[in-house]
Protein backbone atom coordinates (compact mmCIF):
# COMPACT_ATOMS: atom_id res chain seq x y z
CA UNK A 1 0.00 0.00 0.00
CA UNK A 2 1.44 3.31 -1.03
CA UNK A 3 1.68 6.23 1.36
CA UNK A 4 -0.84 9.00 0.94
CA UNK A 5 -0.23 12.70 0.74
CA UNK A 6 -1.61 14.95 3.45
CA UNK A 7 -4.09 16.44 1.01
CA UNK A 8 -5.29 12.97 0.03
CA UNK A 9 -5.75 12.03 3.69
CA UNK A 10 -7.86 15.13 4.32
CA UNK A 11 -9.91 14.38 1.21
CA UNK A 12 -10.69 10.87 2.46
CA UNK A 13 -11.62 12.23 5.89
CA UNK A 14 -13.96 14.78 4.33
CA UNK A 15 -15.52 12.03 2.20
CA UNK A 16 -16.30 10.14 5.40
CA UNK A 17 -17.94 13.18 6.96
CA UNK A 18 -19.96 13.85 3.81
CA UNK A 19 -21.03 10.19 3.66
CA UNK A 20 -22.25 10.33 7.26
CA UNK A 21 -24.13 13.58 6.59
CA UNK A 22 -25.75 12.11 3.48
CA UNK A 23 -26.77 8.80 5.02
CA UNK A 24 -27.26 9.32 8.76
CA UNK A 25 -30.25 11.34 9.94
CA UNK A 26 -28.87 11.64 13.46
CA UNK A 27 -25.59 13.05 12.14
CA UNK A 28 -27.52 15.83 10.41
CA UNK A 29 -29.50 16.48 13.60
CA UNK A 30 -26.38 16.59 15.77
CA UNK A 31 -24.60 18.89 13.34
CA UNK A 32 -27.57 21.27 13.11
CA UNK A 33 -28.06 21.39 16.89
CA UNK A 34 -24.32 21.83 17.45
CA UNK A 35 -24.17 24.68 14.96
CA UNK A 36 -27.22 26.33 16.56
CA UNK A 37 -25.68 26.06 20.02
CA UNK A 38 -22.38 27.54 18.83
CA UNK A 39 -24.20 30.38 17.08
CA UNK A 40 -26.27 31.01 20.24
CA UNK A 41 -23.06 31.13 22.25
CA UNK A 42 -21.58 33.70 19.89
CA UNK A 43 -24.76 35.80 19.84
CA UNK A 44 -25.05 35.74 23.64
CA UNK A 45 -21.36 36.63 23.94
CA UNK A 46 -20.55 33.84 26.39
CA UNK A 47 -17.07 33.59 27.91
CA UNK A 48 -14.16 32.09 26.03
CA UNK A 49 -14.01 29.06 28.35
CA UNK A 50 -17.74 28.43 27.88
CA UNK A 51 -17.34 28.65 24.11
CA UNK A 52 -14.41 26.21 24.28
CA UNK A 53 -16.58 23.79 26.28
CA UNK A 54 -19.33 24.03 23.65
CA UNK A 55 -16.86 23.39 20.82
CA UNK A 56 -15.38 20.39 22.64
CA UNK A 57 -18.71 18.70 23.39
CA UNK A 58 -20.05 19.45 19.90
CA UNK A 59 -16.94 17.86 18.40
CA UNK A 60 -17.30 14.94 20.80
CA UNK A 61 -20.87 14.25 19.65
CA UNK A 62 -20.00 14.55 15.95
CA UNK A 63 -16.97 12.27 16.45
CA UNK A 64 -19.08 9.70 18.31
CA UNK A 65 -21.61 9.74 15.48
CA UNK A 66 -18.82 9.18 12.93
CA UNK A 67 -17.47 6.24 14.98
CA UNK A 68 -21.00 4.84 15.21
CA UNK A 69 -21.42 5.10 11.44
CA UNK A 70 -18.10 3.36 10.80
CA UNK A 71 -18.86 0.54 13.26
CA UNK A 72 -22.28 -0.02 11.68
CA UNK A 73 -20.69 -0.12 8.22
CA UNK A 74 -18.07 -2.68 9.27
CA UNK A 75 -20.67 -4.86 10.99
CA UNK A 76 -22.87 -4.71 7.88
CA UNK A 77 -19.85 -5.64 5.75
CA UNK A 78 -19.12 -8.71 7.88
CA UNK A 79 -22.68 -10.02 8.18
CA UNK A 80 -26.08 -9.22 6.81
CA UNK A 81 -27.73 -11.79 9.07
CA UNK A 82 -28.68 -11.11 12.66
CA UNK A 83 -25.97 -12.04 15.11
CA UNK A 84 -26.01 -11.21 18.83
CA UNK A 85 -22.45 -9.87 18.73
CA UNK A 86 -23.29 -7.64 15.76
CA UNK A 87 -26.19 -6.27 17.80
CA UNK A 88 -23.86 -5.65 20.75
CA UNK A 89 -21.41 -3.73 18.55
CA UNK A 90 -24.12 -1.58 17.00
CA UNK A 91 -25.93 -0.97 20.29
CA UNK A 92 -22.74 -0.10 22.16
CA UNK A 93 -21.74 2.35 19.43
CA UNK A 94 -25.18 3.95 19.55
CA UNK A 95 -24.88 4.06 23.34
CA UNK A 96 -21.60 5.96 23.02
CA UNK A 97 -23.36 8.58 20.92
CA UNK A 98 -26.13 8.81 23.52
CA UNK A 99 -23.60 9.32 26.34
CA UNK A 100 -21.77 12.01 24.35
CA UNK A 101 -25.04 13.77 23.50
CA UNK A 102 -26.20 13.63 27.13
CA UNK A 103 -22.90 15.14 28.28
CA UNK A 104 -23.26 17.85 25.63
CA UNK A 105 -26.77 18.65 26.84
CA UNK A 106 -25.50 18.96 30.41
CA UNK A 107 -22.67 21.28 29.36
CA UNK A 108 -25.06 23.32 27.22
CA UNK A 109 -27.49 23.62 30.12
CA UNK A 110 -24.74 24.80 32.47
CA UNK A 111 -23.49 27.34 29.94
CA UNK A 112 -26.94 28.70 29.11
CA UNK A 113 -28.77 28.22 32.44
CA UNK A 114 -28.73 31.93 33.30
CA UNK A 115 -30.19 32.81 29.92
CA UNK A 116 -32.77 30.04 30.23
CA UNK A 117 -33.87 31.24 33.68
CA UNK A 118 -34.06 34.83 32.45
CA UNK A 119 -36.26 33.87 29.49
CA UNK A 120 -38.56 31.52 31.36
CA UNK A 121 -40.83 32.55 34.18
CA UNK A 122 -41.08 30.28 37.25
CA UNK A 123 -44.70 29.61 36.33
CA UNK A 124 -43.48 27.39 33.48
CA UNK A 125 -41.13 25.26 35.61
CA UNK A 126 -43.71 22.73 36.94
CA UNK A 127 -45.00 21.81 33.44
CA UNK A 128 -41.43 21.57 32.16
CA UNK A 129 -40.47 19.30 35.08
CA UNK A 130 -43.56 17.16 34.46
CA UNK A 131 -42.65 16.86 30.76
CA UNK A 132 -39.06 15.89 31.63
CA UNK A 133 -40.29 13.28 34.10
CA UNK A 134 -42.68 11.90 31.48
CA UNK A 135 -39.90 11.61 28.91
CA UNK A 136 -37.67 9.85 31.46
CA UNK A 137 -40.42 7.38 32.37
CA UNK A 138 -41.19 6.71 28.70
CA UNK A 139 -37.49 6.07 28.05
CA UNK A 140 -37.24 3.60 30.93
CA UNK A 141 -40.43 1.85 29.82
CA UNK A 142 -39.15 1.58 26.24
CA UNK A 143 -35.82 0.11 27.34
CA UNK A 144 -37.46 -2.39 29.72
CA UNK A 145 -39.99 -3.36 27.05
CA UNK A 146 -37.16 -4.07 24.60
CA UNK A 147 -35.54 -6.53 27.05
CA UNK A 148 -38.65 -8.75 27.21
Amino acid sequence: MRSRSLVESFRFALCGIVYALQTQRNMRIHLAVGAAVLIAGAVLNISRSEMIALFVVTGMVISAELFNTSIEAVVNLVTEEYHPLAAVAKNAAAGAVLVAAAAAVCVGYLVFVDEIVTWTAPAYWPPAAAAAAGIALLSVWTVRRGKN
